[in-house]
């Protein structure tokens, strides 16, 4: 995956602003600048001790830095609910046997380790059939997965059934169906470090430094090496929504982006984001409509004279 994201910048023209660390966080963080940003995607449930994790990600973001922390809510589903052999409702069955109780939620760990919470967001995958042949394969590994901790926990028909639907040379093969969906939904915590002593956790021995004139600093992106499933989704879940969207590099160049700089905001723009702040529009709708981040927005506000 490291390989894939090191060709992906290097043709981005962002080698120069993007490096990849391959590291165990359960032995420990590695040496790195104090951070802006950083993101754990679909990574914190595989760590030994999440909390001891979450300590770190705050001793390595600068005052003020942003924490976004994404997770599957489940395991994406596939399969119609008749699919032609043994009982309708496998696949319900099988997620019920594996998932009995709610999905993690980390909003008090992230509290705990002394950041401010700002959002906690869903995003619903559901992209209707057909879809392309990428999807079958990553149905398949996820369903193989799956399949590893069922014994003991599903009837001998649901077992039979759903070896068929893995047979790839089976005539119930799930290479062999054009009804095959991507259903699934994922949580983002975004949370900050906070720039005043009263917001840090308890007993916390840094020194405070302010943030003024402080040079942007990194993004650290953390993605663990033990989930295939989990790349795989990505990989068909991109490849589901590019032909509407096109290319990420596609996409930004729409949007007015060039490189992979984002835009300045004249003092123009900044003059009239004010206004409608002002007029009750949030940071997120000003943002769309002057074709940059958020960030960048809320970046400009924060360092432009009134």
């Amino acid at each position: 995956m490291l390989h894939r994201l090191s060709k992906k910048t290097s043709a981005l023209g962002l080698s120069d602003r993007i490096r990849s660390i391959q590291t165990d966080l359960n032995e420990g963080w590695p040496h790195l600048e104090t951070s802006d940003l950083l993101w754990a995607a679909a990574s914190l449930h595989h760590m030994a001790d999440p909390d001891r994790v979450l300590a770190g990600a705050f001793d390595n973001l600068r005052p003020g830095g942003l924490l976004a922390v994404t997770e599957m809510d489940f395991f994406p589903r596939f399969l119609p609910d008749d699919i032609g052999v043994g009982r309708p409702g496998l696949e319900a069955r099988v997620h019920a046997a594996l998932n009995p109780g709610p999905s993690v939620d980390w909003t008090e760990h992230v509290a705990r380790a002394g950041f401010v919470l700002e959002a906690k967001r869903p995003f619903v995958v559901d992209l209707p059939a057909p879809l392309p042949a990428a999807t079958a394969r990553y149905a398949q590994v996820c369903l193989r997965k799956l399949r590893s901790h069922l014994d003991g926990q599903l009837p001998a028909d649901d077992l039979a059934a759903l070896l068929a639907v893995l047979d790839s040379d089976g005539p119930h093969s799930v290479l062999r169906r054009d009804d095959l969906t991507v259903r699934t939904t994922r949580t983002t915590w975004a949370a900050r470090r906070p720039t005043t002593p009263g917001g840090w956790r308890q007993g916390h021995p840094h020194h405070i430094q302010a943030p003024t004139a402080h040079p942007a600093g990194p993004a650290h992106f953390i993605r663990s090496a033990g989930s295939s499933a989990d790349v795989a989704a990505d990989r068909a879940v991109s490849a589901a929504g590019s032909g509407a969207a096109g290319s990420g590099a596609d996409a930004a160049r729409a949007r007015g982006r060039v490189g992979g700089h984002p835009p300045a905001l004249t003092s123009e723009q900044i003059a009239d984001a004010r206004i409608l702040l002002s007029a009750g529009q949030t940071r997120i709708a000003v943002a769309a409509k002057l074709r940059v981040s958020r960030w960048t927005l809320s970046r400009a506000l924060d360092t432009a004279p009134r």
